[in-house]
């Protein structure tokens, strides 16, 4: 089942992208400036859409590797490029999306309980929800919920 459902998100990755992630042009080493710009172009397009897909799908398992399929580059080149345009790892960068959206959910949504906005921001539990909340605002959620931070 778990393949199954890594299959499904792939599709659904697919399918966002739609081919783009498929289009990406190889510069060979003696590529001149001009073919390299349409390539930087095509790669800062294709991690905002990236971006995109992380902040419209929170609650889900966002793995790196599926990103860097849909982009048609290695692991390990799609780090790189993450980290280059956006001056982070993804992984900071899911965990800061998914920290913005709890924090507006806390003082919008107050008959959400902290568990379940938690779970809607794609935390796999509470206790790990909680402490990076904590390390990110200096407040518990609850703590941020009763000061009504905004």
């Amino acid at each position: 089942t778990v393949s199954v459902a890594r299959e499904a998100d792939r599709k659904r990755i697919l399918e966002f992208f739609g081919n783009a992630g498929r289009a990406s042009l190889l510069i060979n080493k003696n590529a001149d400036s001009r073919a390299m710009r349409i390539n930087a172009d095509l790669h800062k397009s294709q991690m905002d859409k990236v971006c995109d897909y992380i902040r419209q799908h929170l609650s889900e398992e966002l793995r790196p590797e599926d990103f860097a399929e849909e982009c048609s580059v290695s692991l390990s080149h799609f780090l790189r490029l993450f980290k280059f345009y956006y001056g982070m790892s993804i992984g900071t960068y899911i965990c800061q999306v998914r920290l913005d959206a709890a924090r507006q959910f806390l003082i919008n949504q107050p008959d959400k309980t902290i568990l379940e906005i938690s779970m809607f921001c794609g935390f796999s539990s509470l206790s790990s929800f909680n402490r990076s909340f904590k390390k990110s605002t200096g407040y518990t959620p609850s703590e941020y919920r009763a000061l009504g931070k905004g």
